[in-house]
């Protein structure tokens, strides 16, 4: 007969999790010191983690009428739908960092909810009469796409592309479309994407936010070539490189690693600054390269590159001036956004 002591570690070692050992769990909680609500929904939830927020509950109803629609559309029916989703909640499980408090039931609502609302959402048919009331007049209906990259605020990718699949039959498609496509020009307008290079069917993300930072980098440096964390990037502000003879241009690249310095110029690609939009896009993509890619951090170095050219209104000013940034915020709050950056880079954690 073993003893208490030798039981408790057994079941210690059965039931513990490393920290370390992530590699499945692509969606976790984060912290972020500066602004704690950087990763928290403000018009829509979607997943687990923020289920239940008596703020969103205007959105649940709306995601409720969604759900009637695409199950009005679909070419399989609703028990076949819910079959799949029943099967995919161990896999939905395991892709979080910490246990969700939901019985399966409850979990099978959620996700089946969740899934129908997005790929609805998505799908070329919301422009169909019948969906212009319930999609177009909704007042958070233009800030949608902010909530969906949030890296919390998610499901698995491949509960909507079979869930996609599943309703509408590659063979019954007479465009052809994939959900890949279809998500790609969901985000495409909102944070003014290149078409992709590859074909995204072949591409592996884990979910909208990993999308994203694939779309965003395209035509950056492979995701082989590794790089490591430095703070060496830049010692000037922009105003101090242009008194020392340092030219400032805007590129046309909408690549946001393509700056390059050469002679005296340093050219940059212009950038869109608006507080929920930046700040949506870049603490989210920041928190998802510390987790999942801290040698490949492209995003974040970015970031941070921004964060050392603007220190005062005046570097805001320059860089106005000189067409690289356009803002819809005063330079007052271009600069306290790019510091809140900086402080954040490092210390997104994951919360197991």
């Amino acid at each position: 007969m073993e003893d208490d002591v030798m039981l408790d570690i057994k079941t210690m070692i059965r039931d513990s999790r490393d920290s370390h050992m992530y590699r499945g769990r692509c969606i976790p909680r984060v912290t972020c010191i500066e602004l704690p609500d950087a990763h928290t929904p403000k018009f829509v939830s979607i997943g687990p983690f923020h289920c239940g927020d008596k703020r969103l509950r205007d959105m649940e109803r709306l995601k409720q009428v969604f759900l009637k629609k695409f199950t009005q559309r679909s070419r399989a029916n609703l028990d076949v739908l819910i079959s799949f989703v029943k099967s995919s909640v161990s896999k939905v499980r395991a892709s979080y960092s910490e246990n969700i408090n939901l019985t399966d039931k409850e979990l099978v609502k959620l996700i089946s909810v969740d899934a129908a609302f997005v790929v609805k959402l998505f799908s070329p048919l919301r422009y169909k009469t019948d969906m212009v009331d319930d999609v177009l007049s909704h007042p958070s209906i233009g800030y949608l796409h902010l909530d969906l990259i949030l890296f919390e605020n998610q499901l698995p990718l491949f509960v909507f592309e079979e869930l996609f699949n599943i309703a509408f039959p590659p063979n019954l498609r007479d465009d052809g479309i994939t959900f890949s496509e279809l998500a790609y020009r969901f985000f495409s307008e909102a944070f003014d994407l290149e078409k992709p290079k590859h074909d995204l069917d072949n591409v592996s993300t884990k979910h909208f936010t990993n999308l994203l930072r694939f779309l965003l980098l395209e035509g950056g440096p492979p995701e082989a070539e590794p790089f490591f964390y430095t703070t060496d990037v830049l010692s000037y502000s922009a105003e101090e490189l242009q008194e020392f003879g340092v030219k400032l241009k805007a590129s046309k690249s909408k690549s946001p690693l393509d700056i390059k310095f050469s002679g005296h110029v340093l050219e940059l690609p212009q950038i869109l600054v608006m507080d929920l939009v930046t700040e949506a896009l870049f603490f989210n993509m920041i928190a998802f390269e510390q987790i999942h890619c801290p040698f490949i951090s492209y995003i974040t170095s970015y970031a941070l590159v921004w964060s050392r050219l603007i220190n005062t209104k005046e570097d805001v000013d320059v860089l106005v001036d000189n067409k690289i940034v356009r803002s819809f915020i005063t330079n007052t709050e271009v600069v306290l956004l790019f510091r809140m950056m900086e402080k954040n880079e490092g210390v997104a954690t994951l919360i197991t």
